[in-house]
């Protein structure tokens, strides 16, 4: 209700005070007056309501930094274990950073391709959510298969199981970044590639995650460097109890500072 109550303040004041800004909601606030004054002919059921705005507002924010920390967290996790990557990446942080004066802007991040991999690896060996669920929108016969979708039926994907089929990833189980080199990503479908899911009803978070994560890694790897935990224990087992993958007991990790 919190949330609810400052997004609707915020959509009021700027109505009210005709101001616009360079963010999510306003897309959302533009979205609704266009369809109002270009779509005249549109049902009520193609406009989108203040109860709609507000829930992709809410979506947004959960879908966003949920994922974001779950994936920071797994990150850290695999660079604590891989410390030869740990370093590796932190050499090309450092020298990307010097190019930019200290800064990590959006065109430094873009530069970083390490850093791209080590985050991909990591939602393939720890996906945010285990499978997806769609719905066939008409009859499909699998090609090379008797198996007839029916439109209508839920379609369960199996995320984990296409993460870890050796067919596409050799050595499932072993952190290795470069599984995500242009050469490499070539050799396989996108398909079986879904952390975030894919097609138009992919995860509405998925840059804001990405490029929050990418950020904290910046930072968090200039000044530090990571390690387990004396209290973690590893293999960890996941929660029962999470819609989204998580370890049960949490991952411990310990940072030190660096010496400059």
């Amino acid at each position: 209700q919190f949330l609810a109550n400052v997004i609707k303040e915020a959509k009021k004041c700027r109505q009210s005070t005709g101001q616009k800004r360079n963010d999510f909601l306003q897309l959302l606030l533009d979205s609704e007056t266009d369809l109002d004054k270009n779509d005249k002919n549109k049902s009520k059921d193609d406009v989108l309501t203040e109860a709609q705005v507000v829930a992709q507002s809410i979506l947004f924010l959960i879908a966003g930094f949920e994922t974001s920390s779950t994936l920071l967290t797994f990150t850290c996790y695999e660079l604590a274990i891989n410390q030869v990557i740990q370093v590796k990446l932190r050499e090309e942080i450092c020298s990307v950073l010097e190019r930019y004066n200290g800064k990590c802007s959006y065109e430094a991040m873009q530069e970083m391709p390490l850093l791209d991999m080590v985050l991909m690896e990591t939602l393939r060996m720890h996906p945010p959510v285990a499978q997806l669920e769609r719905v066939s929108t008409q009859d499909y016969m699998v090609p090379d298969s008797n198996l007839l979708l029916k439109k209508g039926m839920t379609v369960q994907i199996p995320v984990i199981g296409l993460h870890y089929d050796p067919e596409y990833y050799p050595d499932p189980y072993k952190f290795d970044p470069n599984r995500f080199s242009p050469e490499e990503k070539a050799k396989r479908s996108h398909y079986v590639f879904l952390p975030f899911g894919t097609g138009p009803r992919n995860c509405i978070g998925l840059r804001f995650a990405l490029m929050s994560t990418k950020r904290g890694m910046v930072h968090l790897l200039k000044d530090f460097s990571i390690d387990l935990s004396n209290q973690m224990t590893v293999p960890y087992e996941y929660s029962k109890h999470s819609m989204l993958l998580k370890a049960k007991d949490g991952i411990r990790l310990s940072f030190n500072k660096l010496s400059t």
